[in-house]
């Protein structure tokens, strides 16, 4: 299963889980009540189905809508189609709930809409004449703020690094068995200068934005930023031999880049390029920084594969890899592995195999 997909399952279940634990507290909470009958739990079932569901269809619709929006605009947006998303999720889940635990006979118009609002503590019936709307207005923006906030701090870190900072996966350095591929773009000094400070960091911000959904397609993971370059890495389990996906994503990337073209050269009059280099094998992560804490990967993996980016201009090579990653893909119908023998790499005592990764031509051209 694709990272993209399981990420996608992942957020789903987490915000059902997240539904139904806040369901059942604030249901709680509101009744004074320690004991919760069959009809809360149906409820909270409920809530927590349709609000999974009406997030994540404001995640694939609104969110993508709103990155490239100034933050407070972008925010505003957000926030507003979450709550409006868990508002309704809420009366909804409510209501259905009430309509299924009392039955079609014992169910009216009006308390299809307005179930369980007598079940609430008479103080915060007072407290709030609007009656349910307001109810379920406050309730969902609770768990709304909750999970706005734990998502965007994930997603500033990254999939998977906000879990591992919790659990303490990296507290001390542990080895991993990783693919590292660095991505520098091509001609950037002078793209910099003929486009400026400002306009050639606008282009590197669109470029990392636009190949976004080649990264997650193909389970890319970001390590760090330098600059135009990026560097991305991809774990190898125990025992397995690393597979294709490192060098599909790297000519995903050039496609969809070669794609936006027309639009690069309408605001920028470029289109950006990249050069790649990757090998792999085994690094350590750990997690370094007090004032700015992140996860970093040392080894010399990431060394050769710096290297083997920077020597693909002297090759002119879109892609070159360690002669032990490019044996992997020898049976990859797709790509075209070109041994090129031994070269030196800076700061390298020994001399390493190389190779070169050309895509073959389809059948159809």
């Amino acid at each position: 299963m694709k990272r993209a997909h399981r990420i996608r399952i992942q957020k789903g279940v987490t915000l059902l889980v997240v539904g139904i634990l806040a369901s059942l507290a604030f249901m709680r909470f509101l009744r004074g009540q320690p004991e919760l009958d069959g009809g809360d739990y149906l409820t909270s079932l409920m809530v927590g189905l349709l609000l999974s569901f009406s997030q994540l269809m404001i995640e694939g619709a609104v969110v993508p809508a709103t990155r490239r929006l100034r933050l407070i605009p972008s925010v505003l947006i957000r926030a507003t189609s979450y709550t409006v998303g868990a508002v309704v999720s809420v009366l909804l889940g409510i209501s259905v709930a009430n309509f299924v635990y009392a039955g079609v006979e014992g169910a009216s118009t009006t308390g299809f809409f307005w179930a369980g609002w007598d079940g609430v503590r008479s103080e915060w019936r007072e407290s709030l004449p609007a009656g349910m709307f307001l109810f379920a207005s406050v309730y969902a923006l609770a768990i709304v703020l909750v999970l706005v906030f734990i998502g965007n701090v994930a997603q500033k870190l990254g999939p998977g690094v906000l879990c591992n900072w919790l659990i303490g996966r990296y507290h001390e350095p542990r080895e991993e068995r990783c693919v590292f591929l660095f991505l520098d773009m091509r001609n950037s000094t002078l793209l910099a200068e003929r486009l400026g400070d400002r306009r050639f960091s606008a282009m590197i911000r669109d470029v990392f934005f636009d190949i976004t959904a080649a990264l997650l397609k193909h389970d890319a993971r970001v390590s760090h930023f330098i600059g135009d370059e990026v560097v991305l890495y991809w774990t190898i389990g125990k025992g397995a031999r690393p597979g294709p996906e490192f060098a599909r994503c790297f000519f995903e990337i050039q496609d969809h880049l070669a794609r936006l073209a027309p639009e690069y050269l309408r605001r920028y009059g470029v289109v950006p390029e990249f050069k790649a280099g990757a090998h792999w094998g085994t690094v350590i992560a750990t997690e370094v920084g007090q004032i700015k804490s992140e996860i970093v990967f040392h080894g010399d993996v990431l060394n050769v594969a710096s290297r083997l980016e920077r020597l693909c201009g002297e090759e002119g090579a879109e892609l070159l890899v360690s002669g032990e990653l490019g044996s992997v893909l020898t049976e990859e119908g797709t790509l075209s592995v070109e041994a090129l023998g031994e070269r030196q790499l800076k700061g390298k005592e020994q001399a390493l195999q190389v190779a070169s990764i050309r895509r073959l031509p389809s059948p159809a051209a």
